[in-house]
């Protein structure tokens, strides 16, 4: 591929050009770094990412801006900016292994080392930073830090190579046995809890059920004001006809009474109505406690009987099973734990093959574009590592729901495994004051407004 015109020699050109790109890949690291630095998200980790984002930024803009760091005036910066990546860079291994084994030990020995970790938390801190300061001294006494056209590091390719490279692959090995590990750890714990649960419920002597119904009273009258005379309701119930549920109302006599809004003919027979009126009564028998007298007893209805009826007339939900819910957990987490080591490998894959194709053919052997590509995944760990720390449960509902367009995420109202799904929403101003408790008694809050509005 040749140069541009103008661009002068194609190294130039080259150099350039992967300027560009090391600059794009820093700046998305920036970001994400900042992300979880704002977000308290492995505030360490987060730190190093930003710095080692900021080591590969400098120079990038640098030689945009026409100072190349192979120049004289530039060699104590090209010193300097060599040390600060390889600081950096082994530093956030040394994060990576440390919170593996962190995880470890608060696993196996819970209470007091968290208490310890608690009190003496800059012990986490010191050992990463002197750790990599050390090992960047040695390097620098050692081999030095030169110019590779875009940034500074070591040179020839094969001490980056066994020197950071290969480190970094022993690193993310170690933290995918130990996730691992950790997977099957608990995995074990939940199914020995899941056998003491099974052994305890076989040999656990089951209560007898006792069904209780009480005596059902509409709230309403759904008559037709042109009846001549109110029928006298005294029971109410709820009968399929065709798999269709229905509300038949009967007299005190046992005769069916006519009235408008029934479906049935004016003739002998219950008066049924249709589902949209039933919905109406269920709604109104748990959301409204409205006093009712009876013309049998004279006795006020309390809200505990429309609560009943509300209970009787709701849908039974699914059985709730707890082994596939806890199944769904634990391959949650192992998701979680395998996500770390894993992303780690996979944007250090390419990278990686690379070098080594650089160490057997030669430093300016690999296309412009693939080694632009490796070198933008070289400083991607800030952005990766924002979307895998950052990027949890609570995030991807957040995403889901404005992806879907369904309305704003709440966190206090969720629907929980086993739960009967809510009712259906009136469109007539109820008291909030019924609706806001489930066991028939009335709340604190005396206001009311329209359901609609209500989120």
């Amino acid at each position: 591929m040749s140069p541009p015109a103008g661009m002068g020699t194609y190294q130039a050109w080259r150099e350039h050009h992967l300027a560009g790109v090391v600059l794009a890949g820093s700046v998305l690291s920036i970001i994400g770094s900042l992300y979880m630095i704002m977000g308290f998200i492995v505030v360490g980790l987060a730190i190093s990412d930003l710095l080692l984002a900021l080591s590969f930024f400098v120079p990038s803009v640098s030689m945009l801006l026409g100072d190349e760091n192979s120049s004289p005036d530039s060699r104590n910066f090209c010193t300097v900016n060599g040390f600060f990546i390889q600081f950096f860079f082994l530093q956030i291994d040394l994060w990576q292994l440390t919170i593996a084994i962190t995880t470890v030990v608060f696993l196996l020995w819970p209470c007091s080392t968290l208490d310890w970790a608690r009190e003496r938390i800059y012990v986490l801190w010191i050992i990463p930073w002197v750790a990599s300061l050390a090992i960047g001294m040695i390097a620098y006494g050692v081999w030095g830090y030169h110019d590779l056209g875009t940034y500074c590091w070591l040179e020839p390719p094969m001490v980056r190579l066994f020197f950071n490279y290969i480190p970094r692959w022993v690193i993310i090995i170690t933290c995918l046995i130990t996730y691992g590990w950790i997977f099957w750890l608990i995995r074990k714990v939940r199914m020995n809890a899941e056998r003491e649960r099974q052994y305890r419920l076989a040999n656990t002597p089951q209560p007898p059920t006792v069904e209780v119904k009480a005596p059902i009273t509409p709230p309403v009258s759904l008559a037709s004001e042109r009846d001549a005379k109110e029928p006298e309701v005294t029971e109410m119930e709820i009968t399929p006809v065709e798999d269709v549920p229905i509300f038949i109302v009967e007299s005190e006599s046992g005769s069916s009474s006519s009235a408008s809004l029934a479906s049935s003919s004016a003739s002998s027979g219950p008066i049924v109505f249709p589902r949209c009126i039933a919905d109406d009564l269920a709604r109104a028998a748990m959301a409204t406690a409205t006093t009712v007298q009876s013309s049998t007893f004279g006795v006020p209805a309390a809200s505990t009987v429309a609560t009943s009826v509300a209970a009787t007339i709701a849908p039974t939900p699914p059985p709730f099973d707890e082994e596939e819910h806890q199944r769904r957990q634990v391959r949650k987490i192992a998701i979680q734990l395998i996500s770390f080591p894993l992303a780690t490998a996979l944007l250090w894959t390419v990278p990686t093959a690379v070098m080594i194709y650089q160490v057997i053919h030669g430093a300016d052997s690999v296309n412009v574009h693939v080694d632009g590509f490796a070198q933008m995944l070289l400083v991607f760990n800030g952005f990766v590592d924002a979307h895998i720390y950052g990027f949890n449960e609570r995030t991807a509902m957040g995403w889901k729901e404005r992806i879907r367009g369904g309305g704003r995420y709440n966190d206090d109202v969720q629907e929980m495994p086993g739960r009967a799904p809510a009712a259906p929403r009136p469109s007539t101003p109820i008291p909030m004051a019924d609706m806001s408790r489930t066991d028939g008694r009335p709340s604190d809050n005396n206001t009311h407004a329209h359901t609609d509005d209500m989120v």
